[in-house]
């Protein structure tokens, strides 16, 4: 798909685990609004036809305008389908695509979120099981809206910094641990040696 692709092309050095993105509602929304302007315009049309002699200029007028509805409509589209909250290995980036050569990216490393919520601000919401995702950031709270079962996507978000971070302790521990015992072996090493040393001086006097 177009958006993964792009994903792709823009975060090729990260691991990407999930994107999120808004629910149909949103999309449905648009198309309606513009089905509603596309109605208007052709009962308009109708009602000017009815009343003029000539309705050449009048049919290519309206046609022109159904083109302009048409390309308008499909760039809202894409403009809402391209916005994504983007699961990766590093933390989480936020796209916010103006068109396919305009946006802007956030990125938020995991142990930078303080917490992750999901919250619902009407009976729309919560009828359609829709809503949005607010994460907590030491300075800020950001939100991400318009998500389908926006608490499923909490729990996969938190699920997936606890992991990742959890890995990354996990790793650092060990690493430490390797540290301390390499160091505990070169010290053993060289008390033996100093022993040896020691007895071989010894047997040497006698």
């Amino acid at each position: 798909m177009l958006k993964h692709a792009l994903i792709r092309k823009y975060l090729n050095d990260q691991e990407v685990y999930a994107v999120i993105g808004h629910d149909i509602l949103v999309y449905l929304k648009i198309a309606g609004r513009y089905l509603f302007l596309t109605a208007l315009i052709y009962i308009l049309y109708m009602i000017l036809q009815r009343y003029l002699i000539s309705h050449a200029y009048l049919t290519r007028t309206a046609a022109l305008m159904w083109i302009c509805i048409y390309f308008k409509w499909l760039y809202d589209i894409a403009d809402e389908y391209l916005d994504s909250l983007v699961v990766t290995n590093k933390g989480l980036v936020f796209l916010n695509w103006n068109w396919l050569f305009d946006y802007k990216t956030d990125y938020i490393q995991w142990v930078s979120i303080e917490s992750v919520s999901d919250e619902q601000n009407n009976f729309r919401d919560s009828l359609f099981k829709k809503g949005n995702i607010s994460i907590k950031l030491e300075d800020e709270k950001i939100r991400f809206k318009e998500v389908s079962k926006p608490w499923e996507k909490v729990h996969l978000l938190l699920h997936r910094k606890t992991k990742i971070l959890w890995r990354f302790e996990y790793h650092e521990n060990e690493t430490t641990k390797e540290i301390e015992r390499d160091k505990y072996d070169l010290l053993v090493e060289a008390l033996w040696e100093v022993v040896t040393e020691y007895v071989e001086q010894k047997k040497e006097q006698y």
